[in-house]
């Protein structure tokens, strides 16, 4: 049986927090965008990247 959770090589640097937000990186693009993403904004340098309803819903479909 397969196991679909990500994987990650276990590193002595990384805690089990880290680890949890990587492995949940690694199955929710959205929440990776959301929450490490930075775009240049005019006049306002680099912003954080908050997806729209519709871009959320254009990721599912691409990675579904």
């Amino acid at each position: 049986m397969a196991n679909n959770t990500p994987s990650i090589k276990k590193n002595q640097d990384i805690t089990k927090v880290d680890e949890k937000v990587v492995v949940k990186c690694l199955q929710s693009p959205i929440f990776f965008i959301d929450n490490f993403c930075k775009i240049e904004a005019t006049g306002k340098g680099l912003v954080p990247f908050k997806t729209y309803y519709y871009q959320q819903k254009a990721l599912e479909a691409y990675t579904s």
